[in-house]
């Protein structure tokens, strides 16, 4: 039963409502009922909790699982002496390989730096060597390097002569004019072509035949540029 009284409190002009509730059999009855109910509501609410909890870790085990299903399926489409290699090199477990790294790692063909960067430059738009992109550096440098040891006779430098004949051998199509140009550039000293000098040769070529499938698309032998295409070319040669 409830007992309800009206309070007039002073300084003010509106009643106040004041409920009281007896210990009775009933109202006892109605307060256990209210209480299970709150229990029923937490339970349901940790239930719905826990459910949560477990679809995220489920969605994150699944995301986690493609993340490294990619990588695996990355990683297995790579020569797997490739991969040993790489990751011979990659001390650091990094991920990456510098050039610095890889001039290191190929002391006795004996190149600059800059050789092995103008080589990267041909083959990707990275700054640096990762596992999708050494197998393609390596067989590079391997083949320059043994064509230039064929026609060089086993020497630590080659003559004119002897660069025309190894680039031929290695299917660049460029006239002699322009092929003496860059032996003129590339061999500062004037002492015969050394291997790293030979290096850059063949990456500028690889560059000019990149900049050619990407500036003439459908392989004419021929490239028209207007002046945002020539700023765009001038780029690589900076």
């Amino acid at each position: 039963m409830f007992n309800m009284g009206f309070n007039q409190k002073q300084g003010y002009g509106m009643p106040q409502m004041g409920i009281q509730m007896q210990n009775t059999p009933q109202n006892m009855s109605v307060e256990m009922e209210m209480s299970n109910m709150m229990n029923d509501m937490v339970g349901i609410t940790n239930n719905m909790m826990g459910e949560m909890v477990a679809i995220n870790n489920t969605m994150m085990g699944g995301m986690m699982g493609m993340a490294g299903a990619m990588m695996g399926g990355m990683m297995s489409a790579v020569d797997p002496q490739a991969v040993a290699r790489f990751n011979a090199l990659d001390s650091d477990h990094s991920g990456t390989i510098s050039v610095q790294e890889i001039q290191k790692a190929y002391q006795k063909f004996n190149f600059p730096a800059q050789s092995a960067q103008l080589l990267l430059k041909a083959i990707s738009d990275e700054t640096y060597i990762d596992i999708e992109t050494f197998p393609v550096f390596d067989q590079y440098l391997v083949s320059f390097y043994n064509v230039f040891m064929k026609f060089s006779m086993g020497q630590m430098s080659a003559q004119a002569p002897q660069v025309q004949q190894a680039v031929r051998m290695l299917n660049f199509q460029v006239k002699q004019p322009i092929l003496m140009a860059l032996i003129q550039k590339y061999d500062t000293d004037h002492r015969g072509v050394e291997f790293g000098e030979f290096l850059s040769i063949c990456s500028y070529l690889l560059i000019v035949d990149k900049l050619m499938e990407k500036f003439d698309p459908r392989d004419s032998g021929k490239i028209t540029l207007d002046k945002n295409d020539l700023q765009a070319l001038g780029l690589w040669f900076l």
